[in-house]
């Protein structure tokens, strides 16, 4: 091994290595080369370490003499000893340890560390000096935990505690010495606990007050001052002397505008002013009293004097909202503080009805108003609570006049209480004899008997149909009213009567409202809490709290809770949606509420509201793609790029009642119908143009939603884009070089599409990653950037730069908001050019149960070479069809199908909704697929809910190869595209039950073949081969099919054409057969009262003025009947849109024409079919001819001067005065119909002031060609009026200078009429009526 290096020696490894291994070792104390076993050479050096397994471990003393440097933990079981030690982080240096002997306040500095006991005997020491300034703590010393801190000093030397001058504690005597103690506030705090009592009270005083009363010391005597009775386990000790028992002090609040808030129908304005006044009785007449109101437990008003009412005003911003109540309290106090009496009122809001959907015309012939919206009805009482005084054995100190009220009834704003078509009744009585007249006036007769205590009665007031505009039905108000009696002393008169007990009342007060809100899909998480106020108790109260459904009898109370005042209402026992629950409390003056006696009680309910349902809608085709040649041409016809834009209220579709427009296009030009929501491609806006976006509306009608004003318009974006072909490679001495092959991109969504919301709409924490992945087409440096867009009518915004990134983090603030839709895109790049985009759509959903739903992959693109072969596979043609109801995913819980496929074989799983692509067999192709959501994933509907989603797939086809030529100069032709395309490829024949007499209209089809582009069908040579079917046009490229020998038949169509593959297509034909005989045949027909509507030229004067429609059915040869057999829905085009449908239920109805109508489309529905439609079209009267027109004739215009600014000293809004105003009037006034612009000779113009209904004051005035001169002369001849005539005076008998000798006058005038005669030469009055002066 001579010949060997030490490098080229073998390796031993750990594993093969051993003690008794030898190592050459040069021993250099003698020059010699000599052996060594590998345990030797380590005997020294690891006699005092250890390999434990786990690491090596120092078995005795470890002495470094340097530094020693340690990369992990150090561990010891022994002692270490050390000199000084150093925190390598913060380089810290430790000297010593400190202990008790060292003394902490000896040794304050960083480089030491005491011990626990040095610490405890520092902070424990008792010396002022060891703490004052040190430990900056309260100097209390070992005491401070035992100091009440009772003030609080900002400085950080003073002491919190010992500088209380009115407050200290000595801890030796534990004792305390104190100042005045006085709470925060008023009647909030106890001295003591029922668990935890103080022993005895010693007081040096001579009274305690206790509430409004007081115990006193006179002399030897103990004095209850201003106490009536003193009691002993309930019974009365009567002193001598004793006066007869006084009467309860009580108060009266009495609303004295009603108690309703009114609004207007948008529920938000409203101008009423509600006052209360508040009447006392019984009160010392020479004692203050402070009257308190409060608005749902808030003070809003105290005024103290010795008066005995006051008033008070209720606040805008204390009036309940609509649909809500407040409720009003009087309190008054006496002159010590305490409360004696109190009343309550309670305050709703409500609002009108809607306004009618009737059209407002111009000015001109008055037309038919407007079919009247619903208004709303409410009603309510003006005493609802009531309470009469009477004596301790419950005899009335009075009488019940002013126990009763007004049931006053509201329709929308317009008062209807005791109206003839309002019937009114007494429901039910306790306690009391009740009557309510026609007028709604009620009336409380009689309690029971003298030992009845409190009363109830239900009154009933039904509104007929009649008195509610839009309505067919009644409306029944029911209301509660209560009455209580006041006790009052039960001593009689004489020298020894003992005084009367307080009357006894309790109040149910709602500390957070009476509804229990459900949403949509019926769940709810409101909790109800109601307190009991008592009045005047005494002793120990105790309260039972019942309830019980609100249309079920008195007795039909349940007890759920016997014990204290305050009462949560479980869940079982809250109204169900749309329920009444009523609740009350029986006040009881014991331990354990089995009393028999009740003192008082009070009621309140509870109503279940539900939320309306959402509304949604969505684009069936809402991202589709475009074949196009690399010039950007498209190479297939843009029909299959449109939709259905869909309306949901909740799960029913109410696409047809809604108003579709097309409100902004970027690169494409689009159409929807503004009816039936169906949206057409129609072109890009050039060929250079790849991407196009266009943005839809839908109204909804607001009589459509529940509980909304305002119409709703739901927005949604459309996006189509072009799918490149590549470019044809270039022209070369040898053979071409390929086009390019497609590029694509994938826009992945990673963790779906969806940003959920909780019912607050604004509270979500989903955040969504998308991946982008290219295809294998792409050979130089890829890179990535994507945008996003917020919304129609918006543009991309960049939200990363280009970069080598492939995934995209969406941020929070670019996440769409609830019912919202914004657009993901990606761009990818191949050498910093962008080869390819993808788009995703993500939405924002809020909880609740709208049903949305989408594909994770609407339109897909996939690369072919130039033969139109796929390069690679449809792996990732597919997707998921995503269900959601609100922001919960239901997809597996319906049903999935192909409804419809064209170009392309598709499958869907049924339950899982994912859904493959097994091949494509057209350049662009699309399935229809449709999901069946049942009815159980639906709350609260009553069926099935379907719905379409259309998936598109388009081919990006590479460029053909370039072909050998020896003209490098002179390339050849980009290949040419050959598409055929058949207008009719499915044809239906209907036939009797037997095959035969088929109906063959409409059985022809005609083929186009296009060319790049271009209808090149002449140049070719057609042939047909009809199949069971019988053509004419054989041969040709348009056939008429006259006979099909059998159910199904077929045309089918070749073509050649010389360099070109060949063409072909089948038109496919089936027989639809007849039933067999069965019911006469139901004929329904449409009926208008005319068949067109003339116009004038500017379309505002139509004849006839209005359409009747009205419907009309035969069965079978029977006589035509017109009844009420379903619906009539027409709509109106107006300047060029037509409106939305307008039904009429009844059998007929009419629609009053409005300028610029054009036309009035009509359907018959019955059921949910259109079984009859008309059209009647508005026809105007045409230009006038070449000659001109001729000019305007004179005519008689009604002006009214009320807004007239006159340029003389005439006051504006005057009648004129002078020729002058009169020509200014004519200009400046408004006229009734249009103006006639400048005057001509003959005009006559009657100028008024008011309305031309009613007008107060007028004047006439005629233009002579070159001014106006006003008419005062007399009527020669009979004067014949059909309206109304105005003016300060009429007379009879004068000639034109106001006298007539011999002839009697008469004058009407002011109040009165005058008749005189004439007699002597003078006029002489002889009768005057309406002056009794």
């Amino acid at each position: 091994m001579a010949d060997i290096k030490i490098s080229q020696l073998n390796t031993l490894t750990g594993t093969d290595l051993t003690d008794s291994d030898v190592l050459i070792i040069n021993d250099v104390s003698v020059a010699t080369t000599k052996q060594i076993t590998f345990g030797n050479l380590l005997q020294d050096y690891t006699k005092n370490v250890v390999d434990s397994g786990t690491g090596a471990k120092v078995a005795g003393d470890f002495n470094v003499t340097n530094e020693l440097i340690i990369g992990g933990d150090t561990f010891t079981t022994g002692k270490v000893t050390f000199g000084s030690l150093q925190d390598y982080t913060e380089g810290v240096f430790i000297s010593k340890f400190v202990d008790a002997a060292d003394g902490m306040e000896n040794n304050l500095t960083d480089s030491s560390i005491p011990t626990s006991k040095a610490i405890a005997e520092y902070v424990t020491t008792a010396t002022t000096a060891n703490i004052a300034g040190k430990l900056e703590v309260d100097s209390a010393g070992e005491q401070v935990l035992l100091y009440p801190t009772m003030v609080s000093n900002a400085t950080s030397s003073g002491d919190s505690v010992k500088t209380d001058p009115d407050l200290s504690y000595n801890a030796l005597t534990r004792t305390l010495t104190a100042g005045n103690i006085i709470p925060l506030a008023d009647s909030e705090y106890d001295l003591g606990t029922v668990s935890r009592k103080w022993k005895d009270l010693y007081l040096s005083g001579s009274t305690i007050y206790l509430g409004n009363k007081r115990i006193e010391v006179q002399g030897d005597d103990v004095n209850f001052a201003d106490a009536t009775n003193l009691l002993v386990s309930g019974e009365v000790i009567e002193a001598g002397g004793g006066t007869s028992g006084v009467s309860p002090a009580f108060v009266k609040l009495e609303p004295l505008d009603g108690t309703v808030i009114q609004y207007d129908s948008t529920g938000s304005v409203e101008t009423t002013t509600l006052n209360f006044k508040a009447v006392t009785q019984n009160f010392n007449v020479d004692s203050d009293r402070t009257f308190q109101f409060f608005v749902d437990d808030v003070l809003k008003q105290s005024t103290t004097n010795q008066d005995a009412t006051a008033t008070f005003q209720l606040g805008d911003g204390s009036e309940p909202a609509v649909g809500s109540s407040v409720l009003v309290k009087v309190s008054i106090l006496n002159a010590a503080g305490d409360s004696s009496a109190n009343d309550f009122a309670s305050v709703i809001g409500v609002k009108d009805g809607l306004s009618g959907s009737g059209n407002i015309g111009p000015d001109g012939p008055r037309g038919d108003s407007g079919d009247a919206g619903v208004d709303a009805v409410s009603g309510y009482l003006t005493n609802s609570v009531h309470s009469e005084p009477a004596d301790s054995a419950g005899v009335l100190s009075g009488s019940l006049t002013n126990a009763g009220g007004v049931f006053n009834v509201l329709v929308g704003s317009t008062d209807r209480t005791g109206n003839g078509n309002v019937t009114y009744s007494v429901l039910s009585e306790t306690g009391i004899d009740v009557s309510i007249g026609a007028n709604g006036t009620y009336t409380v007769d009689s309690f029971t008997s003298d030992a009845t205590l409190s009363g109830t009665a239900t009154l009933r007031a039904v509104v007929a149909a009649s008195l509610i505009a839009g309505s067919s039905a009644s409306v029944t108000i029911d209301k509660t009213y209560s009455i209580a009696k006041l006790l009052g002393g039960s001593g009689s008169n004489g020298d020894e009567g003992p005084a009367g007990t307080d009357a006894r009342a309790v109040k149910v007060i709602p500390l957070n409202g009476q509804a229990i809100r459900y949403d949509s899909a019926g769940a709810e998480t409101d909790t109800l809490t109601f307190r009991a106020e008592p009045e005047n108790g005494a002793n120990t109260l105790s309260y039972k709290w019942l309830v019980k459904d609100a249309n079920q009898a008195e007795g039909s109370f349940v007890l759920k809770q016997n014990g204290g005042p305050v009462f949560e209402l479980a869940d079982g026992d809250e109204p169900s949606p749309s329920g009444v629950k009523v609740i009350k409390c029986e006040m009881y003056e014991n331990t354990d509420g089995s009393d028999s006696a009740e003192k008082a009680q009070d009621i309140v309910s509870v109503y279940g509201l539900v939320n309306g349902f959402e509304t949604n809608g969505y684009l069936t085709n809402e991202a589709h793609i475009e074949p196009a040649d690399s010039a950007g041409v498209p190479t297939t016809a843009l029909n299959d790029g449109g939709g259905t834009f869909k309306v949901f209220l909740g799960s029913q579709e109410i696409t047809t009642q809604c108003a579709f427009a097309n409100t902004a296009n970027t690169g494409v030009n689009v159409g929807i119908n503004a009816t039936s929501g169906v949206y057409t491609l129609n072109s890009f806006a050039s060929n250079s143009t790849v991407l196009g976006t266009a943005v839809f509306t839908a109204t909804i009608p607001h009589a459509l939603i529940p509980g909304i004003g305002v119409d709703k318009v739901i927005e949604r974006q459309y996006s189509v884009a072009k799918s490149l072909s590549g470019v044809r490679g270039p022209q070369g001495t040898s053979q071409g070089f390929p086009g390019l092959h497609a590029r694509t991109v994938k826009l992945i969504p990673e963790n779906g599409q969806v940003i959920r919301y909780a019912a607050d709409g604004t509270t979500e924490t989903d955040t969504l990653n998308f991946t982008a992945e290219n295809n294998n087409e792409f050979t130089g440096t890829e890179n990535w950037s994507f945008a996003v867009k917020k919304g129609g009518g918006q543009s991309f915004v960049e939200k990363r730069v280009q970069n080598s990134t492939n995934t995209f983090e969406l941020d929070d603030g670019d996440e769409p908001g609830v019912d919202s839709a914004y657009v993901v895109q990606v761009s990818s790049f191949e050498d910093n050019v962008i080869k390819a985009k993808d788009f995703v759509t993500v939405y924002g959903l809020q909880e609740g149960a709208a049903i949305s739903t989408y594909l994770t992959n609407e339109s897909h693109v996939e690369a072919f070479d130039s033969a139109g072969v796929i390069i690679g596979d449809l792996t990732d043609a597919g997707g998921v069809f995503k269900v959601f109801r609100g922001n919960t995913e239901i997809t597996t819980n319906c049903t999935f199908t192909v409804d419809d496929e064209t170009g392309v074989d598709v499958s869907i799983g049924g339950s899982t909704g994912v859904y493959t692509v097994s091949s494509v067999s057209a350049d662009k192709g699309f399935a229809d697929f449709q999901v069946t959501i049942p009815q159980t994933q639906i709350p609260m509907a009553t069926g099935s809910m379907i719905i379409d989603k259309r998936y598109s797939i388009t081919k990006s086809q590479r460029g053909a190869d370039g072909t050998d030529g020896a003209e490098p100069d002179s390339p050849d032709e980009p290949a040419d595209v050959v598409i055929n395309d058949l207008d009719n490829e499915s044809h239906t024949i209907p036939t009797d039950e037997n095959g035969a007499n088929g109906n063959f209209t409409g059985a022809s089809s005609n083929w186009t073949i296009w060319l790049n582009g271009v209808d090149d069908t002449s140049n070719w040579t057609i042939s047909t081969n009809a199949n069971n079917c019988t053509i004419t046009g054989g041969d040709t490229k348009s056939v008429v099919v006259t006979a099909l020998t059998q159910d199904t038949g077929n045309v089918t169509f070749s073509a050649s054409k010389t360099g070109y593959p060949s063409q072909s297509a089948k038109f496919s034909l089936s027989k639809s057969r007849a039933g067999g005989d069965g019911t006469p045949a139901t004929v329904y027909r449409l009926l208008t009262s005319a068949s067109v509507i003339k116009a004038n030229q500017n379309n505002t004067i139509h004849t006839p003025s209005s359409l009747t429609m009205s419907q009309q059915r035969i069965i079978g040869n029977g006589t035509p009947t017109v009844g009420d057999f379903g619906k009539i829905t027409y709509y109106v085009t107006n300047a060029g849109a037509e409106g939305a449908g307008v039904n009429i239920t009844g059998q007929s109805g009419s629609y009053t024409l409005a300028d610029s109508d054009e036309s009035i489309r009509i359907e018959q529905i019955v059921g949910s079919t259109v079984v009859d439609t008309e059209t009647v079209p508005v026809v105007t009267d045409g230009t006038a001819g070449s000659g001109g027109s001729g000019s305007r004739g004179a005519g008689r215009w009604h002006i009214d001067v009320d807004a007239v600014n006159y340029a003389s000293a005439t006051a504006t809004g005057a009648l004129p005065a002078s020729a002058a105003d009169a020509a200014e009037a004519w200009d400046e006034g408004s006229y009734v119909g249009d103006a006639p612009g400048d005057e001509v000779s003959g005009d006559q113009a009657w100028f008024y002031k008011g309305t031309i209904s009613a007008p107060t004051s007028q004047k006439v005035y005629i233009y002579n060609g070159t001014s106006w001169v006003e008419q005062t002369e007399a009527i020669d001849g009979n004067l014949i009026v059909a309206g109304t005539v105005t003016a300060d005076e009429f007379a009879t008998g004068f000639s034109n200078t106001n006298t007539n000798t011999g002839v009697g006058q008469t004058i009407i005038a002011g109040d009165k009429i005058t008749i005189k005669s004439f007699y002597g030469g003078n006029y002489v009055t002889r009768v005057v009526i309406g002056d009794l002066s």
